[in-house]
This record gives C-alpha cells, sequence and structure tokens, in this order.
C-alpha cells in the first residue's frame, strides 16, 4: 500500500516538474493514476474465468469469450492481458472511441500475444487481421484459438518480429512464462535461462508490399521496447494508408517522445493523444501513444 502511494505521488511530482518523460501527458493521466483502482474489475474476471487443460493447451474463458493458452504457462496472466483489450478507462486501452475498430477495416496486430485484440477487431467486423507473434508456443495457441478465421481468410499469424529494418535476429524466450521475449538481447534482468532461435525481422512496409496489402486501417503495437523502430519502419505505410496508430510505450521512459515527434515529422495531420502514466525503475513514463485522423463513414 505504502509503495503505491508512493508511486502515485511521484507521478504527480513528474508532472509538477516538468520532467521530459511527460511532456506530452496531461492532467487528466496523472489524475486518473491516482485516483485508479482495477482491483475489484480485475477479482470479478478471475472469479469468472473458466479453465480446461489438456497436454497441448489450456482453453481459457472469460466472459463468454475463449482462447488457447500454453499449456505450462500462468493462466492468471490472462486476466491482465483481457482487462487491457476489453474494459475501458484503463490506462492501456488500445481502441480509444476516437480510433476504434471498424466494419471492414484491415488490422496489423503486433505482438498478439494471448490474441484478445484480434478476437476484439473480429468482433468488431474487422474484414482481415495479420497478427505478428514471434513467439513458438504463443503462436501455436493463436492457430488453434483462430483455427475458424484463419480457414475463412480473416486471421493470419506471422512468426516474423517487426523493425526499423530487415534482417535475421536473435528472439529469446522465456522457457517457463511465454510472454517474455526479446530480441538481440542474450539476457533480460531477473528472467533466468532463456531460450534462443532465429527469426526474421521485417518492416511493415516490407510486410505490406510482401502480402500486397492495399489497405491498413489500424496498427496496434505492443512489442517490448521495439515499438519505435516498428513505427519508423512503417513510414512509407502510413503515408499510403494512413492508419490509426494504437502503440504501447511503457517500455521505455522516451518512447512516447520519439514517437510523438516522428509522427509530427511526417506532417500528415494526425491527431496525437498521449495516455497513462506508469511509474518503472523510479521512473514515471506514458503507457500509450494514439494516432489518429478523422475517417468518413
Amino acid at each position: 500500500m505504502i509503495a503505491s502511494i508512493l508511486r502515485r505521488l511521484q507521478i504527480v511530482k513528474s508532472k509538477l516538474t516538468n520532467e521530459e518523460y511527460l511532456k506530452y501527458s496531461q492532467w487528466k493521466d496523472v489524475a486518473h493514476e491516482v485516483c485508479k483502482y482495477y482491483g475489484r474489475s480485475k477479482s470479478g474476471l478471475a472469479a469468472n474465468m473458466r479453465i480446461t487443460r489438456t497436454a497441448e493447451a489450456a482453453q481459457v474463458e472469460i466472459e463468454g469469450r475463449s482462447i488457447y493458452w500454453p499449456a505450462h504457462a500462468d493462466v492468471s496472466r490472462l486476466v491482465d492481458m483481457y482487462f487491457e483489450v476489453f474494459h475501458e478507462g484503463n490506462n492501456h486501452y488500445f481502441d480509444i472511441p476516437e480510433m476504434s475498430v471498424r466494419p471492414g477495416d484491415a488490422v496489423m496486430d503486433c505482438g498478439a500475444c494471448e490474441g484478445y485484440f484480434t478476437l476484439k477487431a473480429l468482433e468488431t467486423g474487422a474484414a482481415r487481421v495479420y497478427c505478428i507473434e514471434p513467439g513458438d508456443e504463443i503462436a501455436r495457441c493463436l492457430r488453434k484459438t483462430f483455427k475458424k478465421e484463419i480457414a475463412g481468410d480473416r486471421v493470419s499469424i506471422h512468426s516474423c518480429l517487426l523493425g526499423e529494418r530487415t534482417e535475421r535476429t536473435v528472439f529469446y524466450q522465456h522457457p517457463g512464462d511465454p510472454t517474455i521475449g526479446r530480441a538481440g538481447h542474450a539476457a533480460l534482468e531477473g528472467t533466468g535461462h532463456l531460450s534462443s532461435t532465429e527469426v526474421e525481422m521485417t518492416t511493415i512496409d516490407e510486410f505490406c508490399g510482401r502480402f500486397s496489402m492495399d489497405k491498413l486501417d489500424f496498427v496496434k503495437a505492443d512489442v517490448e521496447g521495439s515499438e519505435v523502430g516498428l513505427v519508423k519502419g512503417a513510414e512509407k505505410t502510413i503515408r499510403r494508408f494512413r492508419p490509426a496508430l494504437a502503440i504501447a510505450v511503457y517500455h521505455a521512459p522516451e518512447n512516447a517522445n520519439r514517437i510523438v515527434d516522428f509522427i509530427k515529422g511526417l506532417s500528415l495531420g494526425y491527431t496525437i493523444r498521449v495516455k497513462g502514466i506508469v511509474s518503472f525503475d523510479n521512473i514515471p513514463r506514458p503507457v500509450m501513444v494514439h494516432c489518429y485522423q478523422a475517417r468518413t463513414e
């Protein structure tokens, strides 16, 4: 309790002293972080979670929505992931009202992980979702979750990384936690032994050309700190299609500023909203950057 209070006070102090990492953050986000309490909502989700286990995977159902998850992985983490995608008002919410996925949209889910955002996009009426997920076990579970949609050509799973350039690189995964993965880092502090595999890194620009995409309406990205490179590697695509961008930026304190400055520098008329504040390593930083333009019906 005391640690939580101190973190919230630190956020207030950082905004009062105009710290650089919060220069695009608004006071309403400070107020939200100081007053937020998600415990009751999350405990309700956890109480109603239904789990069916097999040797291959766990089928997890929350509020009637079902996904598959690696059999050995901690299913309790799915409550946080579900809450972030489906419960508006939390600081990690991807599709804010100004830029939600709409029927007929082409969507890229970069860092698809458990698949909740893809599931929501499909529920909203997305015509096609490209799931980008380099983790072997998670990608296997995604193929089970979206078996019908893959067969119907509404979902495709791509086991690659997205960044600023195209190359082969090493992807490190935690054997006991499939949500922990990094590209190009031989060790992650506090995670123990990591397994590694060589994977392709490509850019969104190259990816769109490879699949002859003629539209892209929404890009969601939560790629464990590689978001800046991902956005820079999408410059041609952003200029061509002007997609809405929902980018997680909390992995490094400077990421929000770098992405905002990059999008502003393109001079494409995007409205930019920096949302949420969280403190890691005693450094408050934004949670999300949303970039969008007015869309005709």
